[in-house]
């Protein structure tokens, strides 16, 4: 048998016991203290939460606002394109009509 006191006569199992009375007679005997930490442990535990759940809400926002500027930006590219193909037509066939072109338009396009 093992003591972890070489003086003491307690066994390892009889030191816990002792130990875990002594733990709560204090608890029991500083109720305020023990009130005011549990809440500030309580708290901390909430702002952990809440903050890991407020990074995930910011990724998926983020993600979603990002699709949207992709598709904002791809609809914007297409309509460019269609604009440019549509002057490039006109301007293409004011030329091959053989009629010219007035200089003030062509610097117009």
């Amino acid at each position: 048998m093992r003591t972890i006191y070489p003086d003491s006569p307690c066994t390892d199992e009889e030191v816990d016991m002792l130990t875990l009375i002594r733990a709560f007679r204090n608890i029991w005997r500083r109720r305020f203290r023990t009130l005011l930490v549990s809440l500030v442990l309580a708290l901390c535990v909430a702002v952990f939460v809440s903050t890991i759940a407020g990074v995930d809400a910011s990724e998926d926002a983020t993600a979603e606002m990002l699709a949207d500027y992709e598709q904002a930006a791809e609809t914007t590219i297409e309509q460019t394109e269609m604009s440019m193909t549509a002057i490039t037509v006109m301007s293409m066939g004011r030329f091959m009509s053989g009629g010219g072109m007035e200089e003030a338009v062509a610097d117009g396009i």
